[in-house]
């Protein structure tokens, strides 16, 4: 038979096991939202960009036909 003690033991192990998962878990998560919103701004950059070259290749062809 295993002392009274040693319960007590398998309880620790179990918490010290279930927050130890928790914490990768968080990390985790932690990883993904952190990689998703430079995804997100990244977007938001190149959504921008194209915007400022179309302006940009629109005032290029009118110069181009105004000057034919």
């Amino acid at each position: 038979m295993r002392p009274k003690q040693s319960k007590g033991f398998i309880l620790l192990e179990a918490l010290v096991a279930m927050s130890l998962i928790l914490g990768a878990w968080l990390a985790s998560v932690n990883v993904y939202q952190t990689i998703s919103l430079r995804f997100l701004a990244q977007e938001a950059k190149q959504v921008n960009l194209r915007k400022v070259l179309d302006v940009y290749e629109t005032q290029e062809r009118f110069r181009v036909y105004r000057g034919q």
